[in-house]
C-alpha cells in the first residue's frame, strides 16, 4: 500500500467517524427534545454534563439573583368579557359533548396546547443547541464555510435569520404584516385611558434598518419600517399621540453627521446605550407636553454623564447567530450619571427591592465575565427583560407613567425616571395578567407604549403574553 492510499484511508477514517459523531450527538438531542428531559437545569446537570462543553455558561450570569416565575393574573384577572374574546378564536371544549375521541383530539391537539407544546419544544432546541458539546465550534465552521462562498440566504422571522446589510451591520427582517389588529388594540387601549382620564402615548422605536438609506432592503427584503408606516397611520387617523423616534432619529442624524447604523450596534438589534438616554429625553419631553408637567431637560445632557467603555466586549444576537467567524465583538459603553441620584426599585420576580443611587440599576454581572456566545452587556440595564420593574425617583415628586415596552426600553427606563418620580414597566412577552387591571390600581398619569418596529406584530389572545393583548 503506497502513501498516498494510506492518507486516503486515513481522510476518509477521519470524515466517518465525524459523520457518527455528528448522527449520535442529532440522535441523543432530538430525542432529549422530544421526550422532555431538558425540562428543569438542575434535574438535568448529568445529561449536560455528558453532552455540555462548557458547564459554567450553563449558570445564569445573575449570581445573586435567581429569577421565578410569578402568575400575575391571580393579582390582576381579567374580566369574562375580556376571557371571550379567546373564545371567538378557539373551540370551547365543553361544545364537544360526551365525545370521547373530540374531548382528546381538543384537549392535546388544540391551537393553545399545541402552541404551548411547541414554545416548550423550541426552548428545549435552543438550550441544546446552545450547550452540545463543541456546537458552536461546529457552527462557527459552518458560518465560515457560507461566508466563503457568499451563502446569504435567509427567511423572515426565522430563528436563525440575520443577513449582513453592509458597513459590517447585522439585522433581521420583518414580513409584512396585517396591522388592523395590533392598531385596533392601540385604539382601544387609548381610548380607554381617556375615558379613565388618563394620558396616552404611542412611542415608535426604530430599527436599524432605515427605510430611506437601505432602499435595497427595505421594502424589498425587510417590511418593519412598511408595517410601521402602516401602523402610524391608523393611530393617527384616530387620534393617538404618537412619537415616531424613527423621525426625529433622523434629524438628530444629520444634526451629529453621522449614519444612522452608527446609533446602533453592528451586531445587535438595539440600539446603543447613549441613543436610549437621547430616546428617553424625546420621551420625557413629550411626556412633559401631554401631561403639562415642567421638567429639567438637562439631565440629559450627555456631557453630565460618565462613561464606562468596554472594548470588543459585545457579541450581540446576530453576532452570536453569525458567530465571530463572521464578525468582530461591539464595544460597550456603560453611561451613569455624573450628578447626585437617589432611587428605589422592586423587581419582584427577582425578589429585588433595593435602594441607592443610579448603580442600583445595573447589573454588572452581565457584564463580567466577558462571555461572547452566552451572556449580553446590554441587558446590565434593569436587570433585562422582567415581567414587571418599579422604579422611584425618591428626589423627584411629580409624574407617574406606565411604560408597556419591550427591550429597547432596558436603556430607557433608568434615564426617563431621571424627570419623574415613578416608572413602572410591564413587558406584555411576560407579564400574563390583565393590563386593564394593573393601570387601574396603579393609577399613573400617563400610559406609554413603546415598541420598536420589528416588534409590531398580530394580535392574540390565548397565550396571555402577546404584545398588543392590553385587555
Amino acid at each position: 500500500m503506497d502513501q498516498q492510499e494510506k492518507c486516503l484511508k486515513i481522510s476518509m477514517t477521519i470524515v466517518l467517524l465525524v459523520l457518527l459523531a455528528i448522527f449520535f450527538v442529532g440522535i441523543t438531542r432530538e430525542v432529549v427534545v422530544r421526550v422532555g428531559l431538558f425540562e428543569n437545569n438542575k434535574e438535568n446537570m448529568v445529561l449536560l454534563a455528558l453532552f455540555g462543553d462548557d458547564m459554567d455558561n450553563f449558570v445564569s450570569n445573575r449570581s445573586d439573583l435567581e429569577e421565578h416565575k410569578i402568575d400575575w393574573s391571580k393579582e390582576y384577572p381579567y374580566t369574562m368579557k375580556d376571557l371571550s374574546l379567546e373564545h371567538n378564536e378557539s373551540t370551547d371544549a365543553k361544545a364537544l359533548g360526551n365525545n370521547a375521541i373530540l374531548q382528546y383530539m381538543h384537549k392535546n391537539y388544540s391551537s393553545d396546547v399545541v402552541k404551548a407544546n411547541t414554545q416548550r419544544r423550541s426552548r428545549r432546541e435552543k438550550l441544546l443547541t446552545k450547550y452540545i458539546a463543541g456546537n458552536m465550534k461546529m457552527i462557527e465552521l459552518s458560518k465560515k464555510y457560507d461566508n466563503l462562498i457568499g451563502w446569504q440566504l435567509t427567511a423572515p422571522d426565522e430563528y436563525n435569520g440575520v443577513r449582513d446589510i453592509g458597513d459590517g451591520y447585522f439585522a433581521r427582517f420583518s414580513r409584512p404584516i396585517d396591522t388592523a389588529t395590533p392598531a385596533r388594540a392601540l385604539i382601544e387601549l387609548s381610548n380607554w385611558c381617556e375615558q379613565h382620564e388618563i394620558s396616552f402615548l404611542y412611542v415608535q422605536a426604530p430599527g436599524v434598518i432605515n427605510e430611506s438609506n437601505d432602499v435595497n432592503i427595505s421594502g424589498v427584503l425587510d417590511f418593519s419600517n412598511q408595517n410601521a408606516n402602516e401602523l402610524l397611520a391608523k393611530l393617527t387617523d384616530n387620534n393617538v399621540s404618537v412619537l415616531d423616534l424613527r423621525t426625529e432619529l433622523a434629524l438628530q442624524a444629520k444634526k451629529d453627521n453621522k449614519s444612522w447604523h452608527e446609533y446602533f450596534y453592528r451586531t445587535d438589534h438595539h440600539w446603543k446605550v447613549d441613543t436610549g438616554l437621547w430616546a428617553s429625553s424625546r420621551i420625557a419631553q413629550r411626556v412633559s407636553q401631554n401631561c403639562g408637567f415642567d421638567i429639567d431637560l438637562s439631565v440629559y445632557d450627555k456631557n453630565k454623564y460618565h462613561v464606562d467603555l468596554f472594548e470588543k466586549w459585545f457579541l450581540g444576537t446576530a453576532g452570536k447567530k453569525v458567530t465571530l467567524m463572521r464578525t468582530e465583538p461591539d464595544d460597550f459603553e456603560l453611561w451613569s450619571p455624573n450628578f447626585a441620584t437617589n432611587f428605589e426599585v422592586e423587581i419582584p420576580t427577582l425578589d429585588m427591592h433595593e435602594k441607592g443611587d443610579f448603580r442600583i440599576f445595573i447589573d454588572m454581572s452581565s457584564i463580567y465575565p466577558k462571555n461572547y456566545y452566552n451572556a449580553s452587556p446590554y441587558t446590565a440595564y434593569v436587570y433585562g427583560d422582567t415581567p414587571v420593574i418599579i422604579s422611584k425617583n425618591l428626589d423627584v415628586n411629580k409624574g407617574k407613567i406606565l411604560l408597556i415596552r419591550d427591550s429597547f426600553s432596558e436603556v430607557i427606563i433608568p434615564f426617563l425616571n431621571l424627570s419623574y418620580s415613578e416608572v413602572r414597566a410591564l413587558d406584555l412577552r411576560k407579564f400574563n395578567g390583565s393590563v386593564k387591571k394593573y393601570i387601574e390600581s396603579y393609577k399613573p398619569d400617563i400610559v406609554v407604549v413603546e415598541y420598536y418596529v420589528n416588534s409590531i406584530k398580530e394580535v392574540e389572545y390565548q397565550s396571555h403574553i402577546n404584545e398588543f393583548d392590553f385587555r
